[in-house]
């Protein structure tokens, strides 16, 4: 399930699509301090509750899906851009699961 809403920085998307073990991939589509539209993939453990989330930068699966610049950020741009990105979906989970099977062969 997808949220929109205007927070205190304006408009925000946010999807979390459930992987297994504990974990989601979590879509944010925001306006960046850059003025750029930028939505974002990456995998966060969820606590056991569902309430809390959390993410190891340079270690979890990270990425921008897609970066855009448009003249006003409005609640239909960030839930056009937000849509598109979710299209990327299976692509995606497969860039994320070779990211943790590349991490597992480094350690092993």
């Amino acid at each position: 399930m997808t949220h929109i809403y205007k927070s205190h920085y304006g408009w925000r998307a946010q999807t979390d699509i459930p992987l297994g073990d504990g974990c989601d991939l979590q879509f944010v589509t925001l306006k960046r301090s850059s003025g750029r539209l930028v939505t974002t993939a990456q995998r966060c453990r969820v606590s056991e509750d569902g309430q809390s989330s959390s993410f190891a930068p340079f270690s979890d699966f990270s990425e921008a899906v897609i970066s855009e610049a448009p003249a006003r950020v409005t609640e239909k741009i960030v839930a056009d851009q937000h849509r598109r990105a979710l299209q990327q979906l299976d692509a995606i989970k497969a860039r994320c699961a070779a990211h943790y099977a590349k991490a597992s062969a480094l350690v092993a």
